[in-house]
């Protein structure tokens, strides 16, 4: 069985159920409703039993659980008074993909006015490269359309992995002098030369051992064509910036953004108990010391619902700067920013909640070269490629 989520707001969630047997048809709807208490209580629509609130629990990671059926709820948010923003596809063997290859998401009554609408997930494709399984990070490139780059999480060379929208292989660059530990995201950042950009690669992580000092690289993006052959490549004048925090030992962090107005560089960290921080470092950066990052907010909105909740992955602002877009495990939140508005000003501010699929290892998030769409991709064998479009001006 397959869990997508559509959408969550004000702590209630609305998912489908996507049946794995050849045939099988799915109308059947489970309403979550989280709490700082508990993790989640289910309401039932349907007759089915009560081991698909289970197997939904146990793929969203959640370790305790409560069954109700809450009438006020049940009254409040059937599926006729959704009508017909609520649209299910048939599950047939091994689908997740509703109508046109999009998966299935939900947004509208329970949407805060003034947030954009996007569109239900679009499957572009897999990842065909199988030695690609942990896809921490994602990119999409400013300076060659329909390209995109990603990483493995820890344990791999320091290397990025090319390829286009729909997963195919364009190969892999290997980052001159550097070095990867932990390696958790990517991000892009507008250049000094005109029509040139740069890639931010995070190695942030502190999942496996305490580290004193974490790094982030910079270099050029390459030049890559859509049709290019598929071989190792080496990118030189890779710059490397060092940083630590105002604690002893780093967190472990997994989200890193580049303000394109400003040139600052933001890092989230991923708690499992605490509040998700966000830090700062400001522009102009130097690569010949180490810069001490700056506490600047609590990203509290992530302490809603379950423990999963609360474990940020991977983020991302807009190429104009005008969108703040960070994601965890089972939620992700967009911040709007004004003009002349400050990241971390912007942030203070109640974010809008944006369609996800939800996958169990899903991390990867990142807005397209005209920020109208944002992708995701996730750990694991042949991962898929979703990109959420943008429906209308808020």
């Amino acid at each position: 069985m397959t869990v997508t989520t559509s959408h969550q707001q004000d702590g209630i969630a609305i998912y489908r159920h996507v049946p794995q047997v050849k045939g099988a048809k799915s109308d059947y709807i489970t309403i979550a409703r989280f709490s700082a208490v508990e993790d989640v209580a289910l309401v039932r629509e349907g007759s089915r039993s009560d081991r698909h609130n289970r197997v939904l629990l146990e793929q969203l990671g959640r370790r305790r659980f409560r069954l109700a059926n809450d009438q006020r709820l049940r009254r409040q948010y059937r599926p006729k008074q959704l009508g017909s923003r609520m649209t299910f596809d048939q599950g047939g063997a091994g689908k997740t993909a509703g109508h046109n290859g999009q998966r299935e998401t939900w947004s509208g009554d329970l949407q805060r006015k003034g947030c954009p609408k996007f569109r239900a997930g679009n499957i572009l494709g897999r990842v065909a490269r199988r030695d690609l399984t942990e896809a921490s990070g994602l990119a999409v490139s400013r300076k060659n359309p329909g390209v995109l780059f990603s990483h493995n999480d820890s344990g791999d060379t320091p290397r990025l992995f090319a390829m286009t929208a729909g997963g195919r292989d364009l190969g892999t660059y290997h980052l001159g002098r550097a070095k990867s530990i932990d390696w958790e995201d990517l991000a892009t950042g507008p250049a000094e030369r005109p029509g040139e950009w740069y890639i931010y690669v995070g190695d942030i992580g502190a999942n496996t051992k305490p580290r004193r000092e974490i790094s982030v690289y910079r270099v050029l993006e390459p030049t890559v064509a859509l049709d290019q052959e598929s071989k190792k490549r080496k990118l030189e004048e890779v710059e490397r910036f060092d940083f630590t925090y105002p604690t002893r030992d780093a967190p472990d962090a997994e989200t890193l953004m580049v303000d394109p107005r400003t040139g600052d560089l933001f890092l989230v960290t991923k708690p499992h108990q605490s509040t998700p921080m966000m830090y700062r470092a400001k522009s102009p950066l130097s690569t010949k010391r180490s810069h001490v990052l700056e506490e600047v907010a609590a990203l509290r909105v992530f302490e809603r619902g379950a423990r999963r909740s609360r474990l940020v992955t991977s983020g991302d602002i807009s190429p104009d700067g005008s969108m703040v877009l960070i994601r965890s495990y089972t939620t992700a939140y967009l911040w709007m920013r004004s003009n002349g508005e400050s990241v971390v000003e912007c942030i203070q501010r109640e974010p809008c909640s944006v369609p996800l699929s939800l996958d169990r290892h899903g991390e990867a998030i990142a807005f397209s070269p005209d920020g109208q769409s944002y992708y995701t991709v996730s750990e694991g064998l042949e991962p898929e490629i979703l990109r959420f479009d943008r429906l209308s001006q808020p």
